[in-house]
């Protein structure tokens, strides 16, 4: 193997040869699309899940879920999958706040059982909103 000088230059970063050649024209070229990868994913998926549980809704069902979680697992999308789950787990607060299940005492339970009070603050709950919509704008600005 010969010995090259290499030259970098530009603001693009063109890595360049001693004899002028560039190694890397596009760097543009080897990024995946995420969608079309997540939907051959999910074909795949479904088309398999057809065959072995012979049931065109249950296959669907399953490509769906299958495709959702593979398009949300796109390293370059975090700030937006944090906003998801931000907004999923604020909502839980509020309905915390706002629905409760209570069980009176019986001979299977010990006392009483309350799921859900007023015991979780809305403060946080709206506070993780916000959270949320910060996420979604880092999100804009991270695909520009």
């Amino acid at each position: 193997m010969r010995e090259q000088d290499i030259k970098i230059t530009g603001e693009n970063a063109q890595v360049t040869t001693g004899d002028g050649s560039h190694i890397y024209n596009n760097l543009n070229k080897t990024q995946i699309n995420w969608f079309f990868l997540s939907f051959l994913i999910a074909l795949i998926v479904c088309l398999t899940s057809i065959y072995f549980f012979n049931s065109l809704k249950i296959g669907l069902v399953i490509g769906i879920f299958s495709f959702i979680f593979i398009f949300f697992l796109n390293p370059k999308r975090r700030f937006f999958r944090m906003g998801w789950l931000t907004i999923g787990i604020s909502s839980s607060l509020f309905s915390l706040n706002f629905i409760s299940l209570e069980i009176p005492r019986n001979e299977y339970i010990f006392g009483k059982l309350q799921i859900g009070s007023s015991e979780y603050s809305t403060n946080l709950a709206i506070l993780l909103l916000f959270l949320s919509a910060w996420l979604f704008y880092l999100d804009s600005k991270e695909k520009n």
